[in-house]
């Protein structure tokens, strides 16, 4: 859902000038971020070793945190060299992100533990 909206984003607000498509958009975007956004933790929560649980989690944070400050300083200078730049990156960062989670759960040695295949 996000990635559609970073693609459609720039259609909206660049070459449509509806306000009614742009607000679709954005409820687009609210609810692909409703959905996602609470289960950022448990999914890494999921894939960590109980051991290092803290310490995972804490890095999630972290690594946040760093995305909230370094992400506007990054999106305003690449809006200044064009606005379909930024929206192109955030695309490529939502498909990229999506690759990972998918590749995690492929990947995934807890459940064939928990089945108890080795």
């Amino acid at each position: 859902m996000v990635t559609m909206y970073f693609i459609a984003l720039p259609i909206a607000t660049l070459d449509q000038r509806s306000i009614q498509f742009h607000l679709c958009l954005k409820v687009l975007f609210i609810s692909g971020t409703a959905i996602m956004d609470p289960g950022i933790p448990d999914l890494v929560a999921y894939h960590a070793p109980e051991d290092r649980m803290g310490l995972v989690q804490g890095m999630t944070n972290g690594f946040r945190a760093l995305a909230s400050v370094a992400a506007p300083l990054v999106a305003g200078r690449a809006f200044d060299i064009s606005p379909y730049f930024v929206y192109s990156m955030a695309a490529m960062a939502a498909a990229v992100s999506g690759v990972c989670v998918a590749c995690a759960t492929l990947f995934d040695t807890r459940r064939g533990l928990e089945a108890g295949v080795a």
